[in-house]
């Protein structure tokens, strides 16, 4: 018989591994694989075919390298240190052969492998029959926790009294697991289990012939069967929440850039309540805080701190004080709040004052508008943005919404911080303890970046070979940008650009005509400028359009986008004596305002022309029926005549004073159609007119 090492021989019922074998000593050692204690064979060669051992037709399978492969690569850190921990122990034995299959030889060296190792003797010895049982390597002695759990089979319950599980019926709880069980509905196991029964199996349920439907553990197995843990974890918090919030992250936002250049941007509402500048006593509500960060480096290159909500005049206001650099920031936004604490504005926070080649930013309303084109056509920065609810692809600026308030956290004062419990019921709010104003909380979030910038390390931070040879090895956010701004630029430009700010601010479109420029219904003044000049004279009445850029803070001037220029336009006072200083919000208030109360008075128009039609229809068909009755009279020139001065005296008479008060006794009346002879005038010019007419129409 030909012998192989771990080759398996079949005796009796029994199987058996060839754990060694000499020919010229004519020896031959078998473990027994059928029998859990350990027990070594030692039989001569000659004896195995007498003693009838041979190769079985179907041995044993329980150890597949393939599939170890596989596990090894899911397993914890913890069991692979456990399993590099035994083999250290027993890799230099187990090569000691064939010494090392003597009993007594291997209870010494296991002794002083336990002292030395401090472990059991136990312990040394098991893992040294495991190498022999499962193939004598070193995936032999791996933990077996891949074989718990039974995952994959069925399992095979036979208990009293249990209701039977039939194909169709695991169809059917599948279905029902799922349908009861909506994803991110926060429904609950039992209800769905309740809904089930009450729709299969409501009068067995009623009668409490609990053998007679499923109960709510094989409910749930076979429910849950089928379902990865992906597909539980959406039924539990919801496919959103499961893609957002436990998506795996096996990259790094630092590995996608090969040097300084590309900057992150975002915002949040901030977590401090402030108070009023003007009155300390009074709540403002929390700011908008947004933070700019460098990819490569981790540097935070920018922050900005306002109380407008987020918009792109506000972003491109953050990427402008990041372009100019922290000083100018200082000298705007903070006025001087830093100078009594000794800070250094000029160096203290990032050395950055360069356009970058890119900004990654999510899919918010700030940099997707038309507005974002600004900074792409004029400043040739090109804008990614990245998907939404996926707050990982730009990790490093989410990051910095937990650095800035990691100190105020532990605050033993109050100062208005909004922790979790926040908006609960018998929770004191916030804003009832704000402590600092806009400008004071500002220059505490600029000296937390100044900190993390230039005294944090970076402890995930993935050192290229060449930073570690010239001594990069825990590095801080400012190292690592030194150390590429020297050996990996390319990507920054100088920010020294002509009207900067005016470039990036906001872009509309403006009316301009022969008198001046409108803008949200607001004249602007042109300056006299000769082509702006002409092309105003040729228009005439035509309104042309031009590309405009504003303030929205502040609406006195605006500035005109013409042939390559950017002319200054202010407001004119006369024609908008009220809309000085005023903002775009007002502004546009305002407009919408004036256009409600117009409509109104357009309304109350139009319902007195209706009014005053009804009354001509309503004296037409008046009119026309009495005119009917009485017949068609003449229409001649002279008839005409007679009828209007006839209408005449019929007016005068309707018009004549008369007074309603009762004359006092001292008060004289005189009838003026008396004579001074008081003798009533019997004929008058109207009484003879009409004896004229009467003779014309008898003639």
């Amino acid at each position: 018989m030909e012998l192989l090492v771990n080759q398996i021989l079949q005796h009796n019922s029994n199987f058996y591994k060839v754990l060694y074998f000499d020919l010229k000593l004519d020896i031959c050692v078998l473990i027994n694989l059928s029998e859990e204690h350990n027990k070594l064979e030692h039989l001569d060669i000659d004896s195995l075919t007498k003693n009838n051992y041979t190769e079985p037709t179907n041995p044993p399978s329980n150890f597949n390298t393939t599939i170890l492969n596989e596990v090894i690569l899911e397993l914890k850190d913890k069991t692979l240190e456990r399993w590099e921990k035994s083999w250290e122990q027993i890799k230099d034995l187990v090569t000691d052969e064939p010494n090392i299959f003597e009993t007594s030889y291997l209870n010494k060296k296991c002794k002083e492998v336990s002292e030395q190792y401090n472990v059991s003797r136990h312990t040394v010895k098991r893992n040294i029959f495991n190498y022999w049982r499962n193939g004598k390597t070193k995936y032999a002695i791996l933990p077996k926790y891949y074989l718990s759990g039974g995952k994959g089979k069925e399992r095979q319950i036979e208990q009293k009294n249990a209701f039977k599980i039939t194909e169709k019926i695991k169809e059917e709880i599948q279905a029902a697991y799922i349908k009861n069980r909506p994803q991110g509905k926060g429904s609950t196991l039992r209800v769905a289990y309740l809904n089930y029964i009450r729709l299969k199996y409501k009068k067995e349920f009623d009668n409490k012939e609990t053998k007679d439907y499923p109960s709510l553990t094989q409910f749930y197995y076979w429910g849950t069967k089928n379902l990865s843990s992906s597909d539980k974890l959406a039924i539990k918090k919801g496919v959103l929440s499961r893609d957002k919030d436990h998506r795996l992250v096996p990259g790094s936002s630092y590995n996608s850039v090969f040097g300084p250049g590309i900057f992150q941007i975002d915002s949040t509402p901030s977590d401090v309540e402030i108070v009023s500048e003007i009155d300390l006593n009074e709540p403002i509500g929390c700011p908008t805080v947004y933070f700019i960060a460098d990819i490569f480096s981790g540097l935070c290159t920018g922050i900005y701190v306002t109380l407008e909500n987020p918009s792109y005049h506000e972003a491109s206001s953050a990427l402008y004080y990041c372009f100019k650099g922290f000083s100018m920031f200082a000298n705007d936004m903070l006025l001087g709040t830093l100078n009594k604490f000794d800070v250094d504005s000029t160096s203290l926070f990032y050395p950055s004052n360069f356009l970058p080649y890119q900004i990654v930013t999510d899919n918010g309303k700030e940099l997707v508008s038309r507005n974002s084109n600004n900074i792409i056509i004029d400043l040739g920065i090109d804008i990614e943005n990245k998907e939404a609810y996926r707050a990982d692809l730009k990790g490093l600026v989410e990051n910095f919404f937990k650095i800035y308030h990691k100190d105020l956290k532990c605050f033993p004062k109050e100062i208005g911080y909004k922790n979790a419990s926040e908006g609960r019921r018998g929770t004191k709010k916030a804003r009832k303890t704000a402590t600092y104003t806009l400008k004071q909380y500002t220059a505490m979030i600029a000296v937390a970046m100044a900190n993390y910038n230039h005294k944090c390390s970076l402890k995930k931070y993935p050192l290229a070979p060449e930073m570690m040879k010239d001594g990069l090895v825990d590095p801080s956010p400012i190292e690592v940008w030194n150390w590429g701004m020297k050996n990996r630029t390319g990507l920054l430009r100088s920010s020294d650009i002509s009207n900067l700010k005016e470039l990036m601010l906001p872009r509309a479109v403006g009316k301009l005509n022969k008198h001046d420029l409108e803008f949200e219904k607001i004249k602007y003044e042109t300056p006299l400028h000769k082509d702006l000049r002409n092309i105003q004279q040729q228009t005439g009445e035509v309104k042309l359009n031009y590309d405009i850029s504003y303030n929205p803070n502040n609406m006195n001037t605006i500035n005109l986008f013409f042939n390559n220029e950017i002319i200054k336009c202010s407001i004119n006072e006369q024609k908008n004596p009220g809309l000085l200083n005023k903002s775009l919000k007002e502004i546009r208030a305002f407009n919408k305002l004036r256009k409600n109360v117009k409509k109104e008075k357009e309304h109350d128009r139009d319902s007195g022309s209706m009014n005053l039609l009804d009354m001509a229809d309503s004296f037409k068909k008046e009119n026309d029926k009495k005119r009917k009755s009485k017949g068609q009279k003449s229409t001649s020139k002279a008839k005409v005549g007679y009828n209007r001065e006839r209408e005449k005296e019929h007016d005068r008479k309707q018009k004549e004073f008369k007074s309603t008060e009762e004359p006092n006794s001292d008060t004289k009346v005189i009838d003026i159609n008396t004579s001074r002879d008081n003798k009533r005038i019997e004929r008058d010019v109207g009484d003879i007119l009409d004896d004229i007419y009467k003779n014309m129409d008898n003639e």
